[in-house]
């Protein structure tokens, strides 16, 4: 339950993680907050009707390496939110070679969507499930192995935000990213710095990927 609440898009929708659908599981979180007296989740199983309004905006599932900022929750559709995918274990068939992957939604809709089982089944499955289908660094136009991120550090803050991975998916290569948030101060817009840092041998092809939709 805390998993369906954390990651809970402004919309009230799922993010597209490994292979998992971009539903909107509101009865998920209406049952959690009622079997737990969670009154966050009711807030947010009712899109504020009922329940407390959660009293952080960043949230951290450490077991399983995701992290979000945002600037609200699913009362207000138009608000911000970044996912980062650090994830600390291997999770098999449904899981994706997606390493420091960010899923990025804003102002009503998600602009750098995961694209989840989209063609599972198909043939397409390797090519969506692989690493260059990914909003994150791919190496030599591979994908990346199976071995878990680091988490270097992660500060929580009301105006600033920060979540800081590495991941040694590439044989003598590593990347680090560090994902930056910013929220609106005084009138000005908030925004999201990404940096990456490519350390390691040789000279191999990078590629920065971010998957974005179509404009309206």
């Amino acid at each position: 339950h805390d998993y369906t609440l954390f990651l809970t898009k402004p919309d009230g929708t799922q993010p597209n993680l490994g292979d998992s659908w971009n539903g909107k599981p509101l009865s998920v979180l209406e049952r959690g907050g009622e079997y737990f007296n969670r009154p966050d989740m009711l807030f947010a199983a009712t899109e504020g009707r009922r329940g407390v309004r959660p009293d952080y905006l960043d949230t951290a599932l450490p077991n399983a390496g995701y992290y979000v900022m945002r600037t609200s929750w699913n009362d207000d559709p138009d608000g911000l939110y970044v996912l980062l995918d650090a994830a600390h274990h291997w999770g098999g068939w449904h899981q994706h070679y997606d390493a420091l992957g960010v899923i990025l939604y804003a102002y009503g809709r998600t602009l750098t969507p995961d694209p989840g089982p989209f063609a599972y089944g198909s043939p397409l499955r390797d090519t969506f499930q692989g690493t260059p289908a990914h909003s994150t660094v791919c190496v030599d136009g591979k994908n990346q192995d199976t071995s878990p991120c680091t988490l270097h550090a992660r500060h929580s803050g009301t105006v600033l935000s920060l979540v800081d991975a590495s991941h040694a998916g590439y044989p003598g290569v590593v990347h680090r990213r560090q994902v930056i948030f910013v929220r609106p101060l005084a009138g000005a817009d908030a925004y999201v710095l990404v940096v990456d840092r490519i350390s390691g041998e040789g000279a191999p092809q990078l590629d920065c990927n971010f998957h974005l939709f179509p404009a309206p």
